[in-house]
């Protein structure tokens, strides 16, 4: 069998294996996109609600006087703002145990190395952190995802928000979903 750590596994199948393939993605991306599709359009009217968006009145007369009192970002404001701090304190972010309380020294070292790729390394992390507790009251979900990247030579950890990953909205626990997308959105240079 061919080392697949070099080799593309594509290039191991033939052409109607990857027809297939490509096609059963597809039927399924789309059937996950057509379950979630009531909540993307509550999700727009919260969006739209959020940022003040007012339609012309017609009643009691054309045009009359149409005001919006910004409640729903007053509260999501409040959210990130008490979640920041209660959730990233000052200096230490992590903090590692030892399971079986015989490596403590190991789980030290673990947390001052883990602080500091969130607080120094990964320059990402707080803005991103900072953005995702603005939307999670708003959204009312919010994902991380953290991984190496190769490009970068370091680890990352990006806010990935409801509308670029996709499941199927029928499963109640994110661990019971067989199927996860997240959409990436790349300029063609980067691609």
């Amino acid at each position: 069998m061919a080392d697949l750590d070099k080799d593309n596994l594509a290039n191991l199948l033939t052409d109607d294996e990857l027809d297939k393939i490509g096609s059963l993605c597809v039927e399924e991306f789309d059937a996950d996109i057509l379950s979630r599709q009531d909540f993307d359009s509550r999700r727009a009217s919260w969006i739209r609600l959020f940022a003040g968006f007012r339609d012309k009145k017609t009643f009691p007369w054309p045009n009359a006087s149409n005001t919006h009192i910004p409640l729903l970002a007053y509260a999501c404001l409040q959210f990130q703002a008490r979640a920041m701090e209660a959730l990233v304190p000052s200096k230490n972010i992590a903090k590692c145990f030892s399971a079986d309380g015989a490596r403590q020294d190991a789980a030290k070292r673990a947390e001052n190395y883990l602080n500091y790729q969130l607080s120094v390394e990964m320059d990402e992390w707080e803005e991103d952190m900072d953005v995702s507790l603005m939307a999670l009251p708003l959204m009312g979900s919010i994902y991380k995802k953290t991984n190496y990247d190769a490009s970068l030579g370091r680890n990352v950890s990006i806010m990935v928000g409801v509308e670029d990953f996709v499941t199927n909205y029928g499963f109640r626990r994110l661990e019971d979903c067989f199927r996860k997308t997240h959409i990436l959105r790349m300029p063609v240079n980067n691609i």
